[in-house]
């Protein structure tokens, strides 16, 4: 933070009463753009965050995990970005993905994968199942906070998934910049490793209690069966007890309303789902499969056929030839390879039945 190019910044730090040389350090650093609070005992980070938040003066807002760092030049860039765009409410960046001594990771870069995709953030569907923003890396404008409300402090493994989807619940937009301006460091320790059902939890709460009812009505029907698919093929739904598995399928095919994550949990733990639903568990888990291979093939379909278009269109405009021209056959067999390329991508497992011929 020292080294930023942008000089005009105030550090906050909150200290949730911790037992090593933390503070010591910090009374090291002479320097009067840092404030320290410190806490008497843990009371976790959303109750940290919500204490340093009220100390921040400026527009914007860093929450940076203790273990990550940023480039020299980061906040300049994405503060010049934001003083351009005021439609933008949260603004990050691509990462580098760093051991745990610092060192760039070299290969299997598994954070840089998962959070450097050019997708649009703003379309809904890229955060079904899903969270492409890395949290070191966001700028949020501290008024969106006013609006939209904190972390939820329910959540201790996606606490900032659930925040950002309800960010576009509320209307803000979502920027990523195409550069990589912040270090994240990846550890054994992970919190996120250590509860992958609880993990599962949360991500089915933000996923029933949020995404629903972000989807366009003209395509709810298709992105709806995404979060199904989802759901039924997930690796922790497969270990649940049968009247759970019935019960989270009642709760979103019925729009069950939920309040909190809390009441969620007690809907999905104790009490009982109805005989229909424990009879689709059943039916699901047999053709799971084969729902999963239908649903790729008609988005594959369509993804074909909206490059056929595109091409036929270039060949008309090109050539001056009609659909039906000499052009044809060539965006034929260009069809063909679209098609032969995609079909071959997923590798679903393809279920036979009794009276099916081989």
């Amino acid at each position: 933070m020292l080294n930023q190019s942008y000089g005009s910044w105030e550090m906050i730090i909150s200290d949730d009463h911790s037992t090593d040389r933390s503070l010591e350090v910090i009374h090291s650093f002479n320097d009067p753009r840092i404030k320290l609070i410190t806490s008497r005992k843990n009371r976790g980070a959303h109750a940290a965050y919500t204490k340093a938040y009220n100390l921040c003066t400026g527009k914007y807002i860093i929450s940076l995990d203790s273990d990550d760092y940023m480039a020299p030049e980061r906040i300049k860039k994405q503060v010049e970005f934001l003083e351009k765009s005021p439609d933008v409410g949260i603004l990050g960046t691509f990462i580098y993905q760093i051991d745990e001594v610092g060192n760039k990771v070299a290969k299997n870069e598994v954070y840089e994968n998962w959070f450097n995709k050019n997708i649009d953030l703003n379309d809904v569907r890229n955060w079904i199942w899903a969270n492409h923003l890395a949290h070191s890396s966001v700028v949020i404008r501290k008024d969106l906070h006013q609006k939209v409300g904190f972390f939820n402090p329910e959540l201790l493994y996606s606490p900032d998934y659930e925040f950002w989807v309800r960010c576009l619940k509320y209307g803000a937009k979502i920027k990523v910049l195409k550069k990589k301006l912040t270090y994240c460091r990846s550890h054994s320790s992970n919190i996120t490793h250590k509860n992958p059902q609880e993990g599962f939890y949360e991500t089915l709460f933000i996923n029933i209690k949020y995404l629903k009812d972000l989807f366009e009505a003209d395509k709810k029907i298709e992105n709806d069966s995404l979060i199904l698919t989802g759901i039924v093929n997930h690796e922790m739904y497969g270990k649940l007890p049968l009247e759970e598995k019935g019960k989270i399928l009642q709760i979103y095919l019925k729009d069950v309303e939920i309040e909190s994550y809390k009441s969620f949990l007690t809907k999905v733990k104790n009490e009982k789902p109805a005989e229909s639903f424990l009879s689709l568990v059943t039916i699901l888990g047999d053709f799971r499969y084969h729902l999963d291979w239908h649903i790729r093939q008609l988005y594959l379909h369509k993804e074909a056929n909206k490059q056929l278009k595109e091409q036929l269109v270039s060949h008309k405009e090109n050539a001056g030839r009609p659909f039906y021209s000499k052009s044809y056959p060539r965006a034929k067999g260009f069809f063909d390879k679209i098609v032969s390329r995609l079909m071959d991508k997923p590798r679903v497992k393809k279920l036979k039945f009794k009276n099916e011929k081989n």
